[in-house]
């Protein structure tokens, strides 16, 4: 009678619904191996005791049945060893108000094996729109479903939509294990956060027939993303079949793996038959460290697949050194790329501003092009200026206007299409082997203010101070687009390598600070800016850009730095790189004389100031002037100096020489 009672009142869509105690029991013996998630009641208000009652009875097989009425629920966390099934028409739906943790998930598995989530024609569903403003903390980690560290999972027709995060974060427990043997099948994720679906580590993952749409909110906003955070994190026999990611405010497919190694597993990685349709920026990304050291082992492969109208380039293949693995392209098709933008070609091959490696090992197949823009079909962005590419093969299909054209990538074309600029190659000077000092008295305080070029992620400078003087600095920590940014440590090592100084730096803030020089010397000051940007807005003493074995990063920064030419110079390079066709930089070199020596405009690539003085230099001070371009937006840049040290300081008499 108790039971007759539950189903006509769950028939009535009443707010509540008893619970079924003697079936309950009967899970509890093991007497039931099939239960309903009703029997533990139903309210409307807030049914989390009910659900997570029933999942955590251990239950072999669960079923969320329709009730007539959603189920609100807060964070959930799932068991070992059970099926759960979804009816059709059911929603299960994060309760709104709650799920302020920033990382509070709808469902969350840690280490669970044996889990089955079942449910086609039913919903999983959050308030995406309410995470973005107060009392919520901003953050990009409130799933739908949080796997970390599982074996054995099942997910199949479920529409998971308007997460705070991703539909489906694949992470791990950070004890070295990852997730394995994960199915994702028939599955629709929906006008997520960050991604329809992350993947930060897993082994043996099946995505088959699962669409991945219209995520906006916050970077990559991706239909999917393969990122580990660690070397130690792999991606091994990765595969997808027949999926499709559409209207993304990013891309479609994403590899990012810039954070693992040679020494991580090889990377298994492969898309069967797999669609990118109106996504906004590329189609297809893949990234990867650069060297042959900082680049994890193994390929990818896209086999059959089709990038339609992407916002941007089609292809993009970035810092992917020919040694590390080989990559291959079967029978796959690119449609009507970057109309909006005739500058960006439909493949885009790339190497970063410290790469210096050989590129490629990338066979296209026959790689079918439908473009009505008149431009060349693929182009190698080399920011290093000591990159090249080799070893690619295939043959590019281009349709145009009702023509086709055959270009096999023959040596010749791909020289024709992709020439090599020779530039010359300088030395990098160790600043720790070199001793500086002051070129003149100390300047006014004013002077080591470098408030106007501000740093992307990394943020390194050096100072100046004599034994016992007081440094005040002070920094500001500035946002990119919608990145976030927690508090940070603002470190300053010492003359001889060790810390002698560190605070807190808020995010959007200025943060002032200050310390006593233990010893006369050079003082470094380091910060990690993560995604954004971050540039010292003032300092008592002699305040430079430290490029030190490598480039200055910069952001958005127009205006003149000046550097030191040592006495005895004969020649140095200054180099100028943009970041690819939608980021570029003017540059203008000045001698010690005033004199314009040569410029640069749209600089998207690598632009190299080759200076050879007619006599050795007595001693002198150069300057750089950055500007805004004629033609491009400007963003992402960097700056080094080859032959003499690579410091950029805000005035003449700010400077530092060699001890003579």
């Amino acid at each position: 009678m108790l039971r007759l009672l539950v189903v006509l009142a769950l028939t009535g869509c009443c707010a509540t619904a008893a619970v079924d105690q003697a079936a309950i029991d009967d899970v509890l013996a093991g007497r039931r191996k099939e239960a309903k998630a009703s029997w533990w009641g139903f309210d409307a208000a807030d049914s989390t005791k009910a659900l997570q009652a029933a999942i955590s009875s251990g239950v072999p097989k669960l079923v969320v049945d329709k009730v007539g009425a959603t189920w609100f629920t807060e964070p959930l966390q799932l068991v070992s060893n059970q099926e759960i099934t979804f009816e059709p028409g059911v929603v299960v739906q994060a309760k709104r108000g709650s799920f302020q943790g920033t990382g509070d998930s709808l469902l969350t598995a840690v280490r669970c094996e044996n889990v089955s989530l079942k449910g086609p024609g039913a919903t999983l569903k959050m308030w995406r729109s309410d995470y973005a403003a107060a009392p919520y903390k901003k953050a990009e980690w409130r799933h739908v479903v949080f796997l970390r560290s599982c074996r054995n999972i099942w997910i199949e027709g479920l529409t998971l939509a308007e997460s705070g995060g991703d539909g489906i974060y694949l992470g791990t427990t950070g004890d070295g294990t990852w997730n394995k043997d994960i199915t994702i099948r028939q599955v629709i994720c929906d006008r997520n956060y960050r991604q329809g679906i992350s993947v930060i580590c897993s082994e043996n993952l099946l995505i088959e027939d699962t669409i991945l749409r219209d995520t906006a909110g916050t970077a990559p906003q991706a239909g999917i993303d393969f990122e580990p955070n660690h070397a130690n994190e792999p991606l091994i026999n990765c595969v997808m079949r027949r999926c499709t990611t559409q209207g993304n405010r990013g891309g479609g497919y994403a590899a990012y793996l810039n954070n693992q190694t040679a020494a991580t597993p090889p990377l298994g990685l492969r898309l069967e038959d797999c669609r990118s349709i109106d996504d906004a920026t590329y189609g297809f990304f893949y990234s990867a460290g650069g060297t042959p050291a900082s680049s994890v082992r193994g390929g990818f492969e896209l086999i059959r697949c089709t990038f339609e109208r992407p916002g941007g380039s089609a292809i993009l293949i970035t810092n992917k050194p020919a040694a590390a693995g080989a990559a291959r392209l079967v029978g796959c098709r690119v449609v009507q790329p970057a109309a909006g933008h005739p500058e960006l070609p439909p493949v885009l091959l790339s190497a970063g501003a410290d790469s210096g490696e050989p590129h490629g090992n990338i066979d296209f197949g026959e790689l079918t092009i439908e473009d009505d823009v008149d431009r060349q079909p693929i182009r190698f962005n080399d920011s290093s200026g000591d990159a090249s590419l080799v070893d690619l093969r295939g043959t590019f299909i281009v349709v145009r206007g009702g023509q086709t054209q055959r270009f096999p990538l023959t040596k010749e074309q791909v020289t024709a299409w992709m020439p090599v600029f020779e530039i010359r190659q300088l030395p990098r000077l160790n600043l720790a082997q070199l001793r500086l000092e002051p070129t003149g008295p100390a300047p006014v305080p004013a002077a080591g203010a470098l408030q106007y070029a501000r740093q992307r992620r990394v943020g390194r400078w050096l100072l100046w101070a004599a034994a016992g003087e007081t440094v005040r600095l002070a920094l500001h920590y500035l946002q990119v687009g919608s990145y976030d940014g927690p508090a940070t440590p603002l470190q300053v090592l010492g003359p001889d390598g060790k810390p002698v100084h560190q605070t807190s730096a808020a995010f959007k803030a200025v943060t002032e600070t200050s310390f006593t020089a233990v010893a006369s010397g050079l003082y470094q000051v380091q910060f990690d800016a993560a995604g954004n940007q971050a540039a010292l807005a003032s300092s008592t003493h002699r305040l430079f850009l430290n490029a030190d074995g490598t480039a200055v990063w910069l952001i958005g920064s127009t205006g003149e730095l000046w550097f030191w030419v040592p006495q005895g110079t004969r020649q140095f390079d200054l180099r100028v790189r943009g970041s690819g066709p939608r980021e570029a930089v003017r540059a203008l070199l000045y001698n010690s004389a005033g004199n314009l020596v040569k410029e640069y405009d749209d600089i998207t690539t690598v632009a190299q100031f080759e200076v050879d003085l007619p006599a050795p230099s007595a001693g002198e001070a150069w300057r750089v002037v950055l500007q805004k371009p004629s033609h491009s937006s400007m963003e992402d840049f960097y700056l080094e100096l080859r032959g003499i040290p690579s410091l950029f300081g805000a005035t003449r008499e700010a400077l530092l020489r060699p001890a003579r």
